[in-house]
């Protein structure tokens, strides 16, 4: 589900595919990984697959994934990296030859303003790089990916918005988990103190260095707790998410935005969501 709340229906499906492989046990399955592996912008969703799946099978391309089967495929992963478009009969042929995979694409930034219209496969399931630590974490489940055990959960959460308005969605969301929240806005982050989360929206926390990161976010800083730092921001580039992590912040979301993710961060702040250690096998 997005944050507008829309399911589309092969969205719908893989949702439901999921929580029946949960349901039954059978979460030992392959990811099988098409495409690029290696641009900066897939980096980070490769290392969480790779270190989340029972099995991971890479295949540099469609052609190679046909001519090279893997077996207990449960997901399929296909980076594109260009705006080329992708060869819907191979998809199709793949498609026919593991039936009950969950299908899932991952664009770069070159893929941005792309007209190229999206085969059944990927319905409702396409993303940028960026909300890769939104979708895969769930996604994954059927191939070994489990929940993170929480503790310490937060308490207290800080919405860092223009104005009210632009940060009334964020507050509705943290009180829906119970938890006690305050609006600041940009001129009254330094009268706040002692909280658990703070929720940075773009419409005051603009892309910048790593060093206004570590000025924002020393504003907040206090000997009693650690606080858990959120950046959510529309579209956000790989060097302006990597200024953010630099600077302190615990991990970006991108709009529109998996209210999931976000309920999650609150029911934890002392470990990173994305770090499972596991090791895959090859396939």
């Amino acid at each position: 589900m997005n944050h507008a709340g829309v399911f589309s229906g092969q969205a719908a499906n893989n949702e439901s595919q999921t929580n029946n492989y949960r349901e039954q046990g059978t979460n030992s399955g392959t990811l099988m990984w098409i495409g690029d592996r290696s641009t900066a912008e897939f980096r980070a969703a490769y290392s969480f697959c790779e270190s989340n799946a029972a099995q991971l099978a890479y295949r540099t391309d469609l052609h190679h994934a046909l001519c090279r089967p893997a077996s207990s495929v449960r997901c399929i992963l296909v980076a594109q990296a260009t705006r080329a478009a992708y060869n819907a009969s191979q998809l199709d042929e793949l498609s026919a030859k593991y039936t009950d995979a969950l299908w899932i694409n991952l664009q770069s930034s070159l893929c941005e303003g792309a007209r190229t219209p999206a085969h059944f496969l990927f319905d409702g399931n396409q993303h940028y790089w960026h909300r890769w630590n939104q979708v895969l974490p769930n996604w994954l489940a059927p191939c070994g990916a489990q929940p993170i055990p929480r503790d310490r959960p937060s308490h207290s959460v800080a919405i860092v918005a223009s104005n009210r308005s632009a940060g009334d969605a964020l507050m509705e969301l943290a009180e829906s988990a119970g938890v006690t929240t305050v609006w600041c806005g940009d001129g009254n982050i330094t009268g706040v103190k002692n909280v658990d989360a703070v929720w940075w929206d773009d419409s005051v926390a603009k892309p910048t260095s790593s060093r206004i990161w570590s000025q924002r976010i020393e504003a907040f800083q206090s000997t009693s707790r650690q606080t858990q730092h959120a950046w959510i921001a529309n579209s956000p580039r790989l060097h302006q998410t990597k200024a953010a992590t630099e600077g302190g912040v615990d991990f970006v979301v991108s709009k529109p935005y998996r209210i999931e993710v976000l309920l999650e961060s609150l029911e934890s702040k002392s470990q990173n969501r994305n770090a499972m250690p596991k090791i895959a096998r090859a396939a």
